[in-house]
């Protein structure tokens, strides 16, 4: 058998944007509201969530560096 390709390491702010995804699709009042934004279309609510999701990233990685 062989061995499965090794992962690449994230950058950091691959590793705070799936963070912050997996923050944002526990949040039930996130998705509702999302939801709500969205008037039930479901093709816009992943790049929401993703666009969300990076922009929190990039909030918490300045905030870092600063």
């Amino acid at each position: 058998m062989t061995q499965p390709e090794p992962i690449p390491p994230l950058t950091k702010r691959e590793y705070f944007a799936s963070l912050a995804l997996q923050g944002l699709l526990n949040n039930q009042y996130t998705v509702k509201l999302l939801l709500k934004e969205t008037r039930s279309n479901y093709e816009l609510m992943p790049g929401l969530l993703a666009e969300s999701a990076v922009r929190i990233a990039d909030s918490l990685i300045e905030r870092l560096e600063s």
